[in-house]
């Protein structure tokens, strides 16, 4: 099912995602690297076949009250606002918008941005899903 993924806070998955930033901070929490910003990052996702479905995140249940918003492309695919839920660690999918993928000719730009006075992440882990 797996057509991309990184390790966000890990040197060389970053480097091989193209990882760009400003004012953000990587780190690990119970054995898992992470990545946050009170900006924006981004990482550059291969889908050659054009076949993206969803965009899989990975979160900590400790990160509540964090507001930001995850592009595509620079096309907005959803605004985000932490709850701090029970679970140590969770996944939230998020779909592609089909329009989007045909025009991507392959290559996405996601990118994370923190919303006025807030922190965007910590991000554990991406992949796009078929």
């Amino acid at each position: 099912k797996t057509i991309d993924q990184v390790a966000p806070g890990e040197q060389q998955p970053e480097s091989d995602h193209f990882y760009k930033g400003e004012q953000s901070e990587a780190g690990l929490y119970n054995g898992r690297h992470w990545r946050h910003t009170r900006a924006w990052f981004s990482y550059g996702l291969n889908d050659k076949n054009q076949e993206a479905k969803f965009l899989q995140i990975t979160y900590a249940g400790i990160d509540k009250g964090r507001r930001f918003d995850i592009y595509i492309n620079d096309s907005l695919i959803a605004t985000v606002e932490s709850t701090g839920s029970a679970q140590e660690f969770f996944t939230v999918d998020y779909k592609m918008p089909p329009a989007l993928v045909k025009e991507s000719n392959g290559k996405y730009t996601l990118k994370f941005v923190a919303k006025t006075g807030s922190v965007a992440g910590g991000i554990y882990g991406v992949r796009l899903l078929r």
